[in-house]
């Protein structure tokens, strides 16, 4: 079972309905200032990102702000977001996520960020799909905001249901039934999704169940999707668990080393011996 850390509380600023599930309709758009500083400079740098998920309230997020960001592009991320003043947090059992925490003054606000930097999914998001570059590519821009085009929005949004959470909440469900009418079953994600796919099951009737929200149908194919793509790939997943826990042991290291020096050199009573 994944631990996800100890977010802060986002709550003081109350949430707004949202216009769209999956983007903000033209000459509506309002961000946090923020995470409107944040977009604007990762355009200006001309780094690859884009949303996965629009957050709750972009005027004032209340959770998580899903980015997938390049691979390529990971470290001037990291360094962009630093000099906005976001602080980088553990990710255990995230694979290669990073987590970064900011904070508004002038709102007195928490933005928090989750950058992806490879699509997987499922236990410790094992199970890569290697659509990351073909999506970003794909990206369209919503004024401010890079999105994920809509075929790609919508099996990446199924797949976070089914293999990440194994349901379908009910505030993705809106989501799903708006992107479902542009989804596609020869796309890049729709041809992964069909290579795991149990017998009777493929992308097109994934997408047939979705226009007639026959939600708890495409809820059962859960397990059955991830254990083929686990099974498919025995060789990357048990690497992933390796690196995982080292990176694991060596961040806990880090956390103690400080601790354990002082309590060694501060307790600790010398003498010379003649």
């Amino acid at each position: 079972m994944t631990t996800a850390p100890i977010h802060p509380d986002t709550s003081a600023i109350n949430a707004q309905p949202r216009t769209r599930s999956c983007g903000v309709a033209a000459g509506e758009q309002r961000l946090h200032p923020l995470l409107q500083a944040t977009v604007q400079t990762l355009e200006q740098a001309n780094l690859r990102w884009c949303l996965l998920r629009e957050p709750t309230n972009p005027e004032a997020p209340t959770g998580d702000v899903d980015l997938l960001i390049h691979p390529a592009d990971r470290p001037a991320v990291c360094e962009v977001l630093k000099g906005l003043g976001f602080v980088r947090l553990p990710a255990w059992g995230y694979g290669s996520a990073g987590f970064f925490l900011g904070y508004h003054p002038g709102t007195d606000h928490w933005i928090w960020l989750h950058l992806v930097f490879e699509l997987a999914f499922g236990p410790y998001y094992r199970v890569k799909t290697g659509a990351e570059e073909g999506c970003l590519a794909r990206r369209e821009q919503n004024e401010a905001l890079a999105e994920l085009a809509p075929d790609d929005a919508f099996w990446v949004l199924l797949l976070h249901c089914l293999l990440d959470k194994r349901k379908i909440a009910s505030r993705h469900r809106a989501g799903l039934r708006e992107l479902v009418t542009q989804a596609r079953a020869d796309s890049p994600l729709a041809t992964f999704t069909g290579e795991i796919c149990p017998s009777g099951w493929s992308p097109a009737s994934m997408i047939a169940a979705a226009k007639r929200q026959e939600w708890t149908r495409l809820e059962r194919l859960a397990p059955s999707l991830v254990g083929t793509a686990l099974r498919q790939a025995p060789i990357a997943t048990h690497q992933r668990l390796a690196l995982a826990g080292l990176q694991r042991t060596s961040q806990m290291l880090n956390i103690l080393r400080p601790m354990m020096w002082r309590r060694y050199f501060g307790q600790r009573r010398w003498r010379v011996v003649p």
